[in-house]
């Protein structure tokens, strides 16, 4: 005899709501869509544990942030307030973009390691 299989509303699960970008909330909902073998989201969710275990994460418990007095030309940051208000993203991540963007253009073979 074969083992009914238990219904959706009795799987054990925890509820937790996430407040995610419209491209990520659709990557998370659709999850089970990239897989044949894979009839809906929980149990796509459940293939996530090995790959959790195997994730390399940075362990940032006890880190603080630090603060940096910059002075910031007064175009750039002009433009990071109009940047800011037309994305909603903070002026802080939009200048760590383009921090990154610059170090990607001008890093030399020699510096790299600085």
């Amino acid at each position: 005899m074969e083992t009914p299989s238990r219904s959706p509303e009795s799987r054990d699960r925890q509820w937790v709501t996430f407040r995610l970008w419209p491209e990520d909330r659709e990557r998370w909902r659709t999850i089970a869509d990239h897989s044949e073998e894979t009839p809906d989201r929980y149990t796509a969710l459940q293939h996530l544990t090995p790959i959790i275990r195997a994730l390399e994460l940075e362990d940032v418990r006890g880190l603080k942030r630090e603060a940096l007095r910059v002075g910031i030309p007064a175009e750039v940051h002009e433009l990071l307030q109009e940047r800011s208000h037309a994305t909603g993203l903070k002026i802080t991540d939009i200048l760590g973009r383009a921090i990154e963007q610059y170090i990607r253009e001008h890093s030399t073979p020699h510096n790299e390691g600085d």
